[in-house]
């Protein structure tokens, strides 16, 4: 005989006791009923979450698309503004590309990419190794902040014996203590005094160049012997030996013969 159970409900208060019988295998199929019920019940929530979840990615993915799409514009807008500056830096430098290249019309352009940048590699090429030469040979100002030429290369009034005299150089006057810088890579080869020069710098650079720094405030900042680069200090400007006032004179000599200063202040970009 199958066993039975009794539940019983006993009110608080006075009242009838409600009882029931049940068997064992009601309760298993009761119980299996309710976990089926209750697995129901969690899916149900699960899936409306699933569901939110799943609508708040679709608006985050429609909002990135909305700015990617923005950004493709953009790209585009500076696309055509980066081409239009490329081709004119390049006809800037050859106008003749477009014929030196077969390019018929932009489309050519850009289709003969390759070609382009074998140019911006030659220039770039090109652009170093004059960036290099010129630091070889003198090619900047001699001295820091820039100045004016006062007293020219060649014939002019000397202002101790007021007569024609030949001037190997040129005068920059500044004020004392003002920094004298080599105009080119180089090696000192005298940094001494002499009546004439007072203190001064003679540095021999690349291709037969010479340069000569005289009239310095005391004795210079380097030695015979040193290697130095453009623009390294090597002296301040002052009025000692055969001079009136303060100024720097600058000559400059290729293979021992004198040449004008003038002609090579400003080879190289102005970095005063």
């Amino acid at each position: 005989m199958a066993k039975k159970y009794t539940i019983m409900f006993v009110p608080f208060n006075e009242g009838k006791i409600l009882r029931f019988n049940i068997s064992r295998v009601k309760i298993f199929i009761g119980s299996v009923f309710f976990l089926f019920l209750m697995l129901f019940t969690f899916l149900s929530l699960f899936s409306d979450l699933s569901f939110f979840q799943l609508k708040e990615t679709h608006l985050s993915i429609k909002d990135t698309i909305r700015i990617f799409e923005k950004r493709i514009y953009k790209n585009a807008e500076n696309y055509v503004n980066i081409k239009k500056n490329l081709e004119n830096f390049i006809l800037s430098y050859n106008p003749n590309f477009y014929q030196k290249f077969n390019i018929k019309n932009q489309e050519d352009f850009v289709e003969n990419i390759d070609s382009f940048i074998d140019f911006l590699s030659d220039f770039s090429v090109f652009y170093e190794k004059t960036d290099r030469f010129f630091q070889t040979i003198p090619s900047i100002f001699p001295v820091l902040g820039g100045g004016k030429v006062t007293s020219p290369f060649g014939s002019r009034l000397d202002p101790f014996t007021l007569t024609l005299a030949f001037h190997p150089g040129i005068d920059i006057p500044k004020f004392p203590g003002t920094p004298i810088r080599s105009t080119a890579d180089g090696k000192v080869l005298y940094a001494d005094f002499s009546p004439s020069y007072g203190f001064y710098v003679m540095i021999e650079h690349a291709y037969g160049f010479t340069t000569t720094y005289a009239h310095m405030l005391n004795m210079p900042v380097v030695q015979r012997g040193d290697e130095i680069a453009q623009g390294k200090i090597i002296g301040y400007v002052g009025t000692s030996g055969r001079s009136i006032g303060y100024h720097l004179h600058y000559e400059i000599r290729n293979s021992d013969k004198l040449i004008d200063p003038v002609d090579f202040l400003f080879l190289k970009k102005r970095d005063f």
